[in-house]
């Protein structure tokens, strides 16, 4: 059976995306990450400039997301997060985002991370997520 452990909740903000344009495999665009805000057994802000989402939306209103963050903890170590997903987006409704995030570290106090797969699930409107890890 899988059970879900709650990992964290996350709240972004998004700059303004670059349109790269219609490219093979759909419509192209990156986003930097300008805040961010988690919260619970990981808990920090996001560290640097380096944090994006480099998303594609395709002709049928599906966007995949494909970030990359840099998130500092609050007692100063450095986790980096990367995920990918799933969000139908329908203009006039709320969008929903599913999302599987991965971690990285060198820390030793979060070294768990490293052997983790997550799931999480997102609302548009604020950028939103629940973040469980998958048991």
């Amino acid at each position: 059976m899988i059970t879900l452990e709650p990992l964290c909740t996350m709240t972004l903000m998004l700059g303004k995306a670059v349109d790269a344009g219609h490219t093979p495999g759909g419509q192209r665009m990156v986003a930097e990450i300008t805040s961010a805000t988690v919260s619970g057994r990981l808990s920090g802000s996001v560290a640097g400039g380096g944090s994006a989402d480099w998303f594609t939306m395709t002709a049928g209103g599906l966007i995949l997301p494909d970030v990359r963050l840099a998130i500092q903890t609050n007692d100063r170590a450095v986790v980096l997060m990367r995920y990918s997903g799933r969000l139908r987006f329908v203009p006039g409704q709320e969008s929903v985002a599913f999302i599987a995030p991965v971690f990285e570290t060198g820390d030793p106090h979060y070294q768990w991370l490293n052997d983790i797969q997550a799931v999480g699930k997102g609302a548009l409107s604020q950028i939103d997520y629940e973040i469980y890890e998958l048991r």
